[in-house]
This record gives C-alpha cells, sequence and structure tokens, in this order.
C-alpha cells in the first residue's frame, strides 16, 4: 500500500513538471486560435503566464484537492458507522451541492465574475454545447455513484488513487482527437500512475513487497482483535439498552402503586366529604345544627 500510493504520487509529480518541461502553447488549439488576432494571441498568452495568477491557480488546486480528501475521508468514517446506500448518500451530497452553489453563483453574477444570463444563451444557441452538459451531469453521477460505492465497501484511498488514474483516460482522448501533444514525460508519469494504482488494489502482486509470515500473523491477530472489540462494544450496547429497559419498566411498576394510592386518597376524601354532608343534612332535620 505504501509503495503503491508513493508512486501515483510520483506519477502525478511527473505529468505535472511536464508542463514545466514543455509547456502547451495557444496554438495547439486551431479552432480557437483562428478567431484572433497574432497581437490579441499574444497578449492572452502573456497574460496568462503571469506569475501571480499562475500561484494562485496552483493555490486553489492545492486547496481544492485538500478539501476533496477531506470529503472522502469524511465519507468513509460515516458510511462505517451508519448503513447507508451510496445512492442516498450520493444524492444528500447533491441537494447541498446545489444549495452552496446557488448561493456561490449568486455571489460571484453579483460581483459580474460569473454571468448565469450569457451562460444560460450559449445552451440555448448550441445544441453541442446542451448536449455536452447534460452528458456531463448524467457522467458525473454515475461517477459519483461509483466512487461512493468504492469508499464503502474498500476504502477513500482506494477511491482516491483510481480517481487519480482516470485522467489516463483524459490524456489519451486529448491525443486521439488533437487537443494535445505528446510528451515522453507524461507517458513515463502516467505509467509510474497507473503501476501504483495497480499496486495499491493488489490487481498486481510484487511478492517482494508482500508482508512477512510474522507481519502477517501481526496482521492476522490484529484483525481478529479489532473483530472481538467490535463485538464486545456490541454487546455493550446490548447490555446498556437491556439495563435502560429494566430501569424504564421498573420506574413504571414502582409508578402504578404511587398512582393507586393517590386515586385511593382522592377516593377516600370524597367519601369522607359526601359523609360530612349527610352528618350536616340530618343535623339539620335534627335542629341541631346552627
Amino acid at each position: 500500500h505504501f509503495v503503491g500510493v508513493s508512486a501515483a504520487c510520483l506519477g502525478i509529480t511527473l505529468v505535472s513538471l511536464s508542463t514545466i518541461v514543455h509547456p502547451a502553447t495557444f496554438g495547439l488549439f486551431p479552432s480557437l486560435s483562428s478567431s484572433f488576432s497574432s497581437s490579441e494571441a499574444s497578449a492572452a498568452d502573456e497574460a496568462a503566464r503571469s506569475v501571480y495568477k499562475q500561484m494562485f491557480g496552483i493555490f486553489l488546486c492545492i486547496f481544492a484537492q485538500v478539501f476533496h480528501a477531506a470529503m472522502l475521508v469524511y465519507e468513509e468514517k460515516i458510511m462505517s458507522q451508519y448503513d447507508l446506500p451510496p445512492l442516498k448518500v450520493v444524492g444528500m451530497e447533491g441537494l447541498f451541492g446545489i444549495s452552496f452553489g446557488l448561493a456561490i453563483l449568486l455571489i460571484l453574477n453579483g460581483l459580474e465574475v460569473e454571468s448565469t444570463p450569457t451562460a444560460l444563451y450559449q445552451l440555448r444557441h448550441s445544441t453541442t454545447l446542451l448536449l455536452t452538459a447534460v452528458g456531463a451531469i448524467f457522467s458525473i453521477a454515475l461517477f459519483n455513484f461509483a466512487g461512493v460505492t468504492v469508499t464503502k465497501e474498500a476504502s477513500a484511498t482506494a477511491r482516491a488513487t483510481i480517481d487519480v488514474a482516470r485522467t489516463i483516460s483524459v490524456w489519451f482522448v486529448e491525443l486521439v482527437c488533437g487537443w494535445n501533444i505528446f510528451n515522453p514525460l507524461q507517458l513515463l508519469g502516467f505509467l509510474v500512475l497507473a503501476a501504483g494504482t495497480l499496486l495499491y488494489n493488489r490487481l498486481i502482486v510484487v511478492q517482494m513487497f508482500e508482508p512477512t509470515e510474522e507481519c502477517q500473523a501481526l496482521l492476522t491477530s490484529s484483525t481478529k482483535l479489532s473483530a472481538s472489540q467490535e463485538e464486545e462494544q456490541g454487546r455493550r450496547q446490548e447490555r446498556k439498552a437491556h439495563s435502560t429497559s429494566s430501569a424504564q419498566a421498573e420506574a413504571q411498576a414502582q409508578a402504578k402503586p404511587q398512582l393507586k394510592n393517590k386515586n385511593q386518597d382522592h377516593t377516600n376524601t370524597v367519601m369522607l366529604k359526601k359523609k360530612k354532608q349527610t352528618d350536616y343534612a340530618g343535623d339539620l332535620g335534627l335542629g341541631l345544627a346552627p
């Protein structure tokens, strides 16, 4: 596992370094560059390569990855405590995501950073863009459902390694469609990334990385100990629930005689009051009462 995660990190680093060793140019997208003049292209390229913008973009990417990693770990924690269907988890995350997204979109529209009317106009007047957006919605829904299922059945780390490996298919599609140029360093990075993913998920077993018999015995005993601790915790919860129900039953049993005595006292009080009224009426009839 350690070697697999380390290899995945090394592969990502090599792919990232390829942008510095052989950075992409604006002319890689002929359909876009043809709509700009050379002066506009150079100005846009110079603005995009501003040092401050690059540093800010890197910071946002790192922050997003840390936030995403925290979300995956929290998902694993929640799904280990509660028996939740993956589709329900995805739906709940989607509802909260829509709420936060709408709030942020309103703020960005107010700051003129985003323009929702412009986006809707583009969707109405471009069938290709509309189909792409709809396809992205269903694709992301299926991807999140599969990811949460992997988290529930395996772990958050396994999901993260598989998630990173999907960039290989994106890179391949870019090369086929001519949206990117071939870079040997990227190929090396993706090979190392794929090897790390396969190694972590034990699709490739390297004997030298396997635990020794002594370590395997320790791992087995640790697993048994964890299972026994879980069973003991379950028994404690059952005993606690039983003691709670017994205490409630005892309290109800003690409350019944008190209620019975209270009702008896009330009955005696009523009967005594009626007797006094009867005696008083008799005294009036004999002329003894004042």
